[in-house]
């Protein structure tokens, strides 16, 4: 779900945007952004399943999918140089790559294969200055009478532990299952897990999706009281402002601007630390 409004937002932005998934077809994926103009769709996007290449067994199209990965995003740094030395500009295309999911490629190809494949991606993405979204489900399912995740999701979080040291950071997402008998909705709700090299405790925020498939995440914007948009405190003195965030030091304000170039302008509303 974050994956496609991360898509939309790039688009959006003017970013080349690839959509990496094994268990999708050229025509779901299609679907999946049919709000999105053909055109559009066509000279900004990308989408590649592995296990569409004709040849070669399961390593080999693991490794052609990496190729055209890197290939593509190599043929986008020399068009953007290109493009800045015709016109004097240093404007910049940016990428941003999602892979939906690990879960799946997991297994297909093996949790080995899918780490080495996850490491050099990384490599290749950190030299574009890339922003990515790698998506992995946890087996750890929740309903409102029991919210305790299954046993079995110690294996998913040892894979989690593994992918850390790759990514900069770790969204993660929750559905609690509602109570049929009284046709309760499911409640979905999302959270900033982790960010490298910056401690905190990671607090759920709730949010719906839209028909269309946005979401759509609280409005606090009639709040009397001022609270800093990275660590959730009340401002007591004059606020900080960027854009319609407000902030209560300078240093939140310049962390955020960080995190939000690496994760989009979405990131204050997906539960940001309540302490830095």
């Amino acid at each position: 779900v974050y994956g496609r409004q991360f898509i939309l937002d790039g688009i959006e932005a003017g970013d080349y945007c690839i959509y990496l998934s094994s268990n999708m077809t050229e025509n779901q994926y299609r679907n999946m952004f049919s709000t999105v103009q053909e055109s559009a769709l066509n000279e900004t996007t990308k989408f590649i399943n592995p296990l569409r290449y004709p040849l070669g067994g399961f390593d080999d199209k693991l490794n052609q999918a990496l190729s055209n990965l890197v290939d593509t995003i190599d043929a986008l740094k020399k068009s953007n140089k290109n493009k800045n030395e015709a016109t004097g500009k240093g404007e910049f295309k940016s990428v941003r790559l999602v892979v939906d999911s690990l879960t799946h490629l997991f297994v297909l190809f093996g949790e080995a294969a899918i780490i080495r494949f996850v490491t050099q991606l990384s490599l290749v993405l950190h030299d574009a200055d890339a922003m990515a979204i790698f998506a992995l489900t946890t087996d750890g399912a929740e309903t409102a009478s029991s919210p305790s995740p299954s046993p079995s999701s110690s294996s998913t979080k040892n894979i989690q532990n593994i992918l850390s040291s790759v990514f900069d950071g770790t969204i993660e997402m929750r559905l609690i299952e509602g109570d049929h008998s009284n046709n309760e909705a499911p409640k979905r709700s999302i959270r900033l897990l982790s960010i490298r090299g910056l401690h905190h405790d990671p607090s759920w925020i709730s949010f719906e999706i839209k028909e269309d498939g946005s979401l759509v995440f609280p409005d606090h914007s009639h709040s009397s009281s001022y609270v800093c948009a990275l660590c959730g405190k009340l401002i007591a003195g004059t606020p900080l402002f960027d854009s319609e965030f407000t902030f209560d030091t300078q240093n939140c304000l310049e962390t955020y601007r960080k995190l939000a170039g690496v994760y989009g302008s979405n990131i204050s509303e997906i539960g940001l630390p309540s302490e830095v």
